[in-house]
């Protein structure tokens, strides 16, 4: 996921609010949670507020809009006091309210798996200008998959080519756990396996049956350390999914190095490696040195900021 675009002011002392806990009506508590917002900077106090309110009352928006006069049972005050004191600690959204949407598709998330990120949907939607039309015996698999976001979104799009196989890997068992939760949300469970694994160690094991073309989407972790502790906004998801060492770049190297103990002369792999925009041209020295004994393809991929967002690797 990309996070440079979220780098914010850092936050000293936890900040507490004097929100009044007094029975009002909906209106009246979304102009004082928009007010306490907007003074602490959030970005859109105004759809924040309203969040907060429906998450807590589990309605809609039009909810809102019809029933402004509608007043909030004193037993949900303690609870929008408590959502407000997390949002202005900038606890995210989407572990208050334990989902996020991706490409259409609803995600169960909290904090054992990264929030995904509207800047990793260019993964899905170039794999999918690739393959959708093409029949190819086809092994898609995606490492690191954290929530599942890319690999359920694939394969909702794709499995109605059966010649495809979805796999979602990752080393943590509880980032497994809700990629499964999230297969099912999405009725994706009978297509998508999920496999623990450290990066492509269990396919070098010949735990998969690989097909003759590969793709791999690779989002894995690539800040620096200097970048997690400058991202006030991102310090309450898994730091393990977050930390790439020094440059950014280590679990890129290391995927990059197993990748020649599955090539062979008969196959065909393509690696999607979501970057920072700075990481290009040192990620592309390291796929030819890792590489150099291969023939290989490199792609710079940018987003629609005009950012360098993923770089294609074909071999």
């Amino acid at each position: 996921m990309f996070y440079a675009a979220f780098f914010e002011k850092k936050v000293g002392a936890k900040n507490k609010t004097t929100y009044n806990l007094k029975k009002m009506t909906i209106k009246e508590h979304l102009k004082l949670l928009y007010t306490e917002l907007k003074k602490s900077k959030i970005e859109n106090p105004r759809l924040e507020a309203e969040l907060i309110i429906e998450n807590i009352l589990k309605v809609n928006k039009k909810y809102l809009i019809l029933n402004p006069n509608k007043e909030i049972n004193k037993n949900n005050l303690n609870k929008i006091k408590n959502h407000l004191e997390k949002r202005l600690n900038l606890y995210p959204m989407a572990y208050i309210k334990k989902e996020k949407y991706f490409y259409n598709l609803k995600f169960f998330v909290n904090k054992d798996v990264l929030i995904p990120r509207p800047e990793s949907e260019l993964i899905i939607d170039e794999i999918i200008k690739k393959t959708k039309d093409n029949s190819e015996a086809t092994t898609i698999m995606d490492i690191g998959t954290g929530s599942g976001c890319l690999i359920i979104n694939l394969a909702n799009i794709l499995s109605k080519n059966k010649k495809i196989d979805f796999y979602g890997i990752d080393i943590c068992q509880k980032a497994l756990k809700i990629a499964e939760k999230n297969a099912k949300l999405n009725k994706a469970e009978k297509n998508v396996k999920f496999i623990q694994s450290d990066l492509l160690q269990k396919i070098i094991d010949k735990k998969i049956k690989l097909k003759e073309k590969i793709i791999i989407t690779a989002n894995l972790p690539y800040l620096t350390k200097e970048e997690i502790k400058n991202s006030p906004s991102i310090k309450f998801e898994p730091v393990k999914a977050l930390d790439g060492g020094k440059d950014g770049l280590r679990y890129y190297k290391k995927i990059l190095s197993q990748v020649k103990k599955i090539k062979n002369k008969k196959n065909h792999i393509e690696i999607y490696m979501e970057i920072s925009d700075w990481q290009n041209k040192v990620l592309i020295l390291e796929v030819k040195n890792i590489l150099k004994n291969y023939k290989v393809k490199i792609k710079t991929i940018k987003d629609l900021t005009k950012q360098n967002r993923l770089i294609l690797v074909s071999l």
